[in-house]
């Protein structure tokens, strides 16, 4: 009979034991709740701040909108240097939609958002200009992203 408080106390503390674990648990749960929204928190801030750094740099750069309003019209009559200018303005963007794409296909991007991004982003890419400069540069791409991208054809704009 003196094994019985013995056994009752090793399974009180079973119980609390497992108790405690359930409770750790149900923490570390909201914990990685509040994580995972402060990453997207954070990845939202961060495409914001590289889409709107190309806005600013237009608005407030007379040479630069001008220079991209004759680039956007035909890249044709562009000199060695500007051609160069422009592909790589074009390279970021595409950049920031990939970025943007990726995010979203993990989940760290919410669907309002994305939607917003890649109609933006669509846009853009039905000018005849930044097609060119694409066609050049897609190869710096990932897959995933590259069919993306040519699927949003002149037609789907």
């Amino acid at each position: 009979m003196s094994d019985t408080p013995d056994k009752s106390l090793k399974g009180t503390l079973e119980v609390v034991g497992v108790c405690a674990v359930l409770v750790g648990l149900f923490f570390v749960g909201i914990e990685l709740r509040q994580n995972t929204a402060s990453v997207r928190a954070a990845t939202s801030q961060g495409l914001l701040e590289m889409a709107n750094q190309s806005g600013y740099a237009v608005a407030s750069d007379p040479a630069f909108a001008e220079f991209l309003f004759k680039a956007d019209a035909g890249i044709n009559g562009l000199s060695d240097v500007e051609r160069y200018r422009y592909r790589n303005f074009v390279q970021s963007e595409f950049n920031i939609w990939e970025q943007a794409f990726y995010v979203h296909a993990d989940g760290t991007l919410n669907d309002r958002l994305w939607q917003a991004y890649d109609n933006s982003y669509r846009s853009y890419f039905c000018e005849p200009s930044p097609q060119v400069i694409w066609r050049e540069i897609e190869h710096h791409f990932g897959a995933e992203f590259r069919d993306h991208v040519d699927g949003a054809t002149p037609d789907a704009c």
